[in-house]
């Protein structure tokens, strides 16, 4: 079985994150410690992919979520301060 790139690693434990957030979608995560039926195998997968991506990688991942962040809450404190 081929082994894959860090890209194909990287881009299948976001996909697997997002597909979590899916399952419980009005209310909160079950915990990662102990996870309900649905989201045992994509905290493997996770777990899995994660492990096989080089740590630059996630640290620049991280960043880029971090920043995407700070983006959206500025755009929404200068919309609310905003005379209608």
């Amino acid at each position: 079985m081929p082994q894959g790139t860090w890209t194909t690693h990287y881009f299948g434990m976001l996909t697997a994150m997002v597909r979590r957030d899916g399952i419980h979608p009005d209310g909160p995560r079950c915990a990662d410690d102990a996870p309900c039926h649905r989201c045992r195998p994509l905290l493997d997968t996770i777990a899995y992919n994660r492990a096989r991506t080089p740590r630059w990688v996630l640290v620049l991942g991280e960043t880029a979520g971090r920043v995407t962040e700070a983006v959206y809450a500025a755009r929404d404190h200068l919309t609310r301060r905003r005379p209608s």
